[in-house]
C-alpha cells in the first residue's frame, strides 16, 4: 500500500485511536492521515467523504469486509457496486457474509442494483451495478 516511490499519494483514514508512534512513521513516509471518528471506535464514513471532497478526491474505493461494506452502504456514500462472485459454496449459517450488519428482513427491502454489467474472470465473475436511487438506503431499518 506504502510505495514510497510512486507518484500517487496516500491517505489513511482512521480514528484518533492512532497509535502517536505509527502516525508519526507514516506520515514521514508521506502518508496523509485523516482522522474521523464515529464515536463507536470506527471511520464516520460521511465525514471522511467530505474531507477527500477538500483534497478534491472524488472517486473512491472502498475495499473492505462485510462491516465496512454494510457502514458504507447504510452511510449513503455507495453510488457503484462492483462484487466479485467466485462459484465456489462455503455454506454455514457463521459463514461470512460480502454485507454484514441488520440487513434486511424482506425481500421487498432489498437494496437494488440498475444498469448491470457481468463479466468474467477466469472461473470468477464481477458484477457491476449503480444503486437504485429509489431505495431508502439509510433508513434505520438497514
Amino acid at each position: 500500500v506504502l510505495n514510497v516511490e510512486s507518484n500517487a499519494g496516500t491517505v489513511l483514514a482512521t480514528t484518533s485511536q492512532l497509535d502517536r508512534e505509527k502516525e508519526k512513521i507514516l506520515e514521514d513516509k508521506g502518508v496523509r492521515i485523516i482522522k474521523a471518528d464515529n464515536g463507536k471506535g470506527n471511520v464516520n464514513l460521511e465525514m471522511l467523504m467530505d474531507e477527500l471532497y477538500k483534497l478534491e478526491i472524488d472517486s473512491v474505493l472502498l475495499e473492505g469486509g462485510g462491516t465496512l461494506n454494510y457502514s458504507a452502504l447504510e452511510s449513503g456514500i455507495v453510488d457503484k457496486v462492483m462484487m466479485f462472485i467466485a462459484l465456489k459454496i462455503i455454506g454455514g449459517k457463521t459463514a461470512i457474509s460480502p454485507v454484514e450488519g441488520a440487513g434486511r428482513q424482506l425481500m421487498k427491502d432489498a437494496i437494488r442494483l440498475k444498469d448491470i454489467v457481468v463479466s468474467r474472470f477466469d472461473e470468477d465473475f464481477l458484477v457491476e451495478g449503480y444503486l437504485n436511487q429509489e431505495d431508502d438506503l439509510c433508513s434505520p431499518e438497514l
